[in-house]
């Protein structure tokens, strides 16, 4: 499964936390439950790719100025005019990939193929 790391907010109110023992001295103190603090922070959380929403990633590149249009429609043209390499080379450089030379071997191999059958692989 395939996972992302989140750099989100969180906020905490323990006043809404319940554990046994918090439990049990609040009803030792009773007013120390509207003491309480909120606990805010910052930090990395890992989820699964297929929980992060499409919608809020996009959003969240086009806030940091980075826009998917540009290298996705150029990927898209590379494959329109069968120039599969170049696609490769694009998808590549955006996903951290592994090289394309890299690709084409290993789908060489499993097709049976020498070195030689592919151009520019």
């Amino acid at each position: 499964m395939r996972k992302v790391t989140v750099f989100t907010p969180f906020k905490i109110d323990l006043k809404d936390f319940s554990n046994p023992d918090l439990d049990w001295l609040c009803g030792e103190v009773p007013s120390l439950r509207d003491r309480l603090p909120v606990i805010e922070d910052q930090g990395e959380v890992e989820v699964p790719l297929a929980l992060v929403d499409d919608d809020e990633l996009l959003a969240e590149l086009a806030d940091r100025g980075l826009n998917r249009g540009e290298w996705l429609e150029r990927t898209y043209r590379y494959l329109a005019e069968g120039d599969v390499a170049a696609a490769m080379d694009e998808l590549h450089r955006e996903f951290q990939l592994a090289p394309p030379s890299h690709e084409c071997r290993i789908a060489d191999l499993l097709a049976g193929l020498s070195n030689e059958a592919r151009v520019n692989g």
